[in-house]
């Protein structure tokens, strides 16, 4: 919401050929009523929440549900063949034999692994070397049997969970084993192993299949460490990361190329989206799986107790219902995220058909015309939330206030809950430029490695259609326009709205995977079928970050989501909508409007919206931007790492020509806090990195203390190196520096690797000190405090970082906190 300006499937086979398979709860297939889904549908409403700490496998779903015994060694890779069998059938839901017990099983992640996998293993038809692979893990899966009886078993197994398109390669891999085994026994000795027995490394088959292609060795793993029981580790949420990634790039890359194919065919193809009189159906599109396995990870099970939000739209009969009022809560709906305040006309008011409020007029398009505009979109769902037709927006009226400031904190639960989520871009007339650009994205992926064309088969010549994208994509993109600086060292442009609002920040923190929609809802599409979502396009984007060679309309693009930080957004932690929001606007309270996504609401359910929106309050912000009972909060659920983001701007620029002045824009005064109020030449700030997510606060940091002029105060440190403080140890290990440079202070901020801490601490003038904030045996994090000669007050100067890459194994002696030097100084830190 953004009140303030600032989302060739199988025949069905009997059921009763494979009960003896499935879960142990019994249910019928899903049922569908007057477009009402039940709950367990599609698991989408009612699902188990993942949690914050390890992952849970898909394997714990498979024994959790399956009457059979325990997997053995013996016959782990059929184990894992039939895991992933099973859950395709039962458990995936675009299975016609979807069971509700599964779906219930399987967390938000899981959903996710579960989504490439059979991206993976059903929705490839021009990949070559797919057969090859299905081949291969069927005949591993009869590779360990010793008997024919054996083989007969697992086939029977099988047989009853796969689907049509795999029958021939499981009936080929038991033919095959069990000619083996028939020719063994008639010879009387122990049968020889054939290249599948001896090569029991899945990979070491796969490349010789597919080569190095990166793509089937990533999901191989995924199937592998998810699927084996025996492969659980710690690896497991670097296993799935770098499975996501990877499709992400394969999905736009593969669609692109099948877009390309379709135009090179016909020389008159042009974009379905060039004609805003043409309306396509958003449920006709298949949408990209989302490329952010864990979003808002950081809040882990904090779940609602009521998992629908207190009013939604129906479609089909137009009008806003209260969910309380529904006999069948297990509905679905999809979710609308837009921005509107910008365009509000004042006080302005509309009566809207259907909506049991005054809804406010916006200047950009009739509000009265949603409901007839909702309809013909073509969601899937019968449902529809969307903030002005589902949050009452009059605050003069009481009831109406209550039911928006009891929707606010829900956001969370709202926006994950939904089945489809969208964005609409009301000031995006089209996708006449944009859907060039992505399809330059997955060409230009495909052209960099060489090979990677070949697996499809001879679909399109790479070359032809990569030359065709690389003329077509020099214009503007639609969703970034009208340069500022059109020089190719740097390539600005203005963003649509939608990427300025502090609003819409927290809502694609929730739902990374919405789709875009221009002003005419219509979708953002590859290849003609795929519905492109944002994750999906900040992913391949953020690939060609650092590449020169990019047409203008890809360099605005990529300019524009650097500009707004938005690349944070795909390894975002608790405080990434703190640094986000500094380049994003609000005309109303800021906390109000990222709070949910960070978990941080307690503070608001004491207060009423006319506290928020009066004088006094508007004094009180911590550096302009927070009230400090919500900065404490997060500060309390963020713990050190509140104090240790990693700052991309200096607190201390001393004029270039007298060195001793402070630099315009550049007070003497820095930040403790991961946001501050400086003007935006003076640069950002970035949150900790994620690799220091979890990392265990030091003791000390539990007694310092935000006040509300943003300044802190710290009534004892745990120093690690001084230069103005004797200490009888001091740390000289290698550290990684972001901060001021003491060596040239008209530079805004340095960055180093393989400094030495205690060497790099004694190049300040004046006062300066290490403080450590976090620490575990293998890493340590602070932050550099500094203070020049006759000023009262420290600054910080910089974060450091010490542990793998710059010191392998860790020294013991810095590894526990009774070793570091703790002392009362009772500082204040501007």
């Amino acid at each position: 919401m953004d009140p303030d300006g600032s989302t060739q499937a199988r025949k069905k086979k009997q059921l009763a050929a494979g009960q003896d398979c499935r879960s142990t709860v019994t249910t019928g297939p899903a049922s569908k009523d007057n477009g009402v889904v039940s709950d367990e549908q599609e698991g989408s409403v009612r699902v188990e929440s993942f949690a914050s700490g390890a992952p849970s496998p898909l394997s714990r779903v498979i024994k959790e549900t399956v009457e059979v015994p325990p997997p053995s060694r013996e016959h782990i890779h059929w184990h894992t063949l039939r895991g992933l069998l099973y859950l395709l059938r039962f458990g995936s839901a675009k299975s016609p034999d979807r069971d509700p017990a599964v779906l219930r099983k399987l967390d938000r992640a899981q959903k996710c692994v579960l989504a490439l996998l059979e991206e993976w293993w059903t929705e490839r038809p021009h990949d070559s070397a797919m057969p090859q692979i299905k081949q291969c893990l069927f005949d591993l899966a009869f590779a360990s049997a010793s008997s024919t009886e054996t083989v007969d078993s697992h086939l029977a197994a099988l047989d009853k969970l796969a689907a049509e398109e795999d029958a021939l390669f499981l009936l080929e891999a038991a033919k095959r084993n069990r000619e083996r085994l028939v020719s063994s026994c008639s010879k009387k000795h122990i049968p020889e192993p054939s290249m599948i027995d001896v090569s029991r490394d899945v990979m070491a088959v796969v490349e010789s299949i597919a080569g190095f292609d990166a793509y089937h060795k990533n999901l191989i793993q995924l199937y592998l460490h998810d699927l084996n029981s025996f492969t659980i580790s710690s690896d497991l949420s670097e296993v799935r990361n770098t499975a996501v990634v990877g499709a992400t790039y394969e999905r736009m890359a593969y669609h692109s190329l099948i877009q390309a194919s379709s135009r090179i065919a016909d020389s008159k193809h042009r974009s379905r989206f060039l004609d805003p009189g043409e309306q396509p159906r958003l449920k006709d599109y298949s949408q990209c799986i989302p490329s952010i396995i864990n979003s808002c990870h950081w809040l882990g099970c904090e779940e609602d107790s009521d998992h629908l939000p207190r009013y939604l739209w129906n479609v089909k009969l137009k009008r806003t219902v209260d969910t309380a009022e529904l006999l069948d809560k297990n509905i679905l709906y999809a979710i609308v995220s837009h921005t509107w305040g910008r365009w509000r006309e004042g006080s302005a008011m509309e009566d809207v058909q259907g909506v049991p409020w005054r809804v406010p007029k916006i200047s950009l398009y009739d509000v009265t015309q949603l409901p007839q505009i909702i309809e013909q979109v073509g969601f899937a769902e019968p449902y529809v939330w969307m903030d002005l037709l589902c949050i009452p927006q009059d605050m003069s009226v009481p009831w109406q206030q209550s039911a928006c400031k009891s929707e606010l904190p829900r956001q969370v639960t709202i926006f994950r809950n939904a089945s489809t989520a969208v964005i609409w871009l009301n000031d995006v007339d089209s996708w006449s430029n944009m859907d060039k650009a992505v399809s330059w994205l997955g060409l230009r992926f495909l052209s960099d490695f060489e090979g990677q064309p070949s697996k499809y088969g001879g679909l399109c010549d790479i070359d032809k259609a990569f030359a065709a994208a690389n003329l077509s994509s020099f214009n503007a993109c639609d969703i970034a326009t009208e340069p500022v600086n059109e020089s190719a060292e740097d390539v600005i442009a203005v963003p649509a709205a939608w990427f300025s609002s502090l609003w819409t920040l927290q809502e694609i923190m929730i739902r990374p995977d919405m789709i875009l929609l221009d002003r005419h809802w219509r979708p953002l599409v590859v290849g003609d079928k795929l519905a492109v979502t944002l994750d999906n396009l900040l992913r391949i984007t953020g690939e060609y970050s650092g590449v020169d060679d990019v047409p203008e309309g890809i360099a605005m693009l990529r300019g524009m989501f650097e500009d707004q930080h938005m690349f944070l957004l795909l390894g975002a932690n608790r405080l990434t909508p703190l640094v986000c929001g500094l380049v994003r606007t609000s005309t109303s309270p800021r906390a109000p409007a990222i709070m949910s996504a960070m978990g941080a609401t307690n503070w608001f359910k004491g207060r009423t919206l006319e506290q928020f929106q009066s004088t006094e309050e508007a004094n009180a912000l911590v550096l302009s931007c927070y009230p400090l009972d919500f900065v404490n909060e997060v500060r309390s659920l963020s713990g050190a790492a509140f104090f240790t983001c990693w700052n991309y701007v200096a607190t201390m620029v001393k004029h270039s020509s007298t060195g001793t002045e402070a630099a315009q824009g550049y007070p003497l005064k820095g930040t403790m806090l991961p946001f501050m109020s400086v003007p935006e030449s003076a640069g950002s700030l970035l949150p900790e990195p994620i690799s220091l997510e979890g990392l265990p606060d030091h003791p000390s940091v539990g007694s310092w203390t935000v006040h509300s002029d943003g300044s802190v105060s710290l009534p004892t440190v745990a120093i690690l190196a001084s230069n103005s403080i004797k200490l009888q140890r001091s740390c000289n290990l290698k550290c990684e520096v972001i901060g001021n440079d003491p060596m040239n202070t008209t530079s805004t901020y340095a960055a180093f690797n393989n400094a030495l801490l205690a060497d790099w601490v004694h190049k300040f003038d004046g006062q300066a000190h290490a403080i450590c904030t976090m620490l575990s045996p293998t890493r340590i994090a602070g932050i550099f405090l500094h203070r020049f000669n006759g000023t009262g007050s420290f600054v910080k100067a910089g974060t450091f970082a010490i542990g793998y890459p710059f010191e392998e194994p860790l020294c013991i002696a810095w590894t526990d906190p009774e070793s570091i030097a703790v002392i009362d100084v009772n500082w204040h830190v501007l």
